[in-house]
This record gives C-alpha cells, sequence and structure tokens, in this order.
C-alpha cells in the first residue's frame, strides 16, 4: 500500500470516529503512549523547543488525538506536541478521546 493509501486509511479512521469524541478532556502525560502504528515522523522532531516555548507562553491550543487502551491511552495525532509537552515536563495534556 502507498503512504497515501496509509494516511487516507488513518484518516478514514479518524472521520468515522469522529461522530462520538470526547474533546478537551485533561489527562496525565504519564497515562499517554506513543504508537509506531500512527506515527508519521521519527524523533527526533523538529524545532520542539520553539514549540516548547509557544506552548508555555500561549498554552496547549490544540489537543492531542488519542484512543482508550484499557486505562491508559494511545496517541493517534499530535506527536510534536506531545514531545514538547514532555520537554515542559507537563503533567496533564489536553486530549481529544476517540473510543474505538
Amino acid at each position: 500500500m502507498s503512504n497515501m493509501g496509509h494516511q487516507a486509511d488513518s484518516l478514514n479512521w479518524v472521520n468515522q470516529s469522529a461522530a462520538s469524541p470526547d474533546v478537551g478532556q485533561n489527562v496525565l502525560v504519564d497515562l499517554i503512549d506513543e504508537s509506531d502504528t500512527f506515527r508519521l515522523r521519527s524523533p527526533p522532531y523538529p524545532n520542539i523547543t520553539k514549540l516548547a516555548s509557544e506552548i508555555r507562553e500561549m498554552g496547549q491550543t490544540t489537543p492531542l488525538f488519542v484512543r482508550s487502551k484499557g486505562s491508559r491511552f494511545e496517541l493517534i495525532s499530535g506527536y510534536r506536541r506531545f514531545a514538547a509537552l514532555k520537554e515542559l515536563k507537563a503533567d496533564t495534556a489536553l486530549v481529544r478521546v476517540f473510543d474505538v
């Protein structure tokens, strides 16, 4: 499958799941696990220090997309924001939870 096909499948999954998301929930950063299934780029991510500075100044304005995995969460989208939050040693992250 081409990379575009993989991205389209991921977008279809998000669009289908968007009917019942929990928007704007704060969860502990320690409960969020990264997933190679959804990761589009490999770390280190570019400009994390700059993004962390912007989040420190303005707050986290865009939620991470996660899905429930038992008592934890799996990161779907927002890997750069997640890395910036970890650099800031943030306790919580603003997330949008998708139940699948």
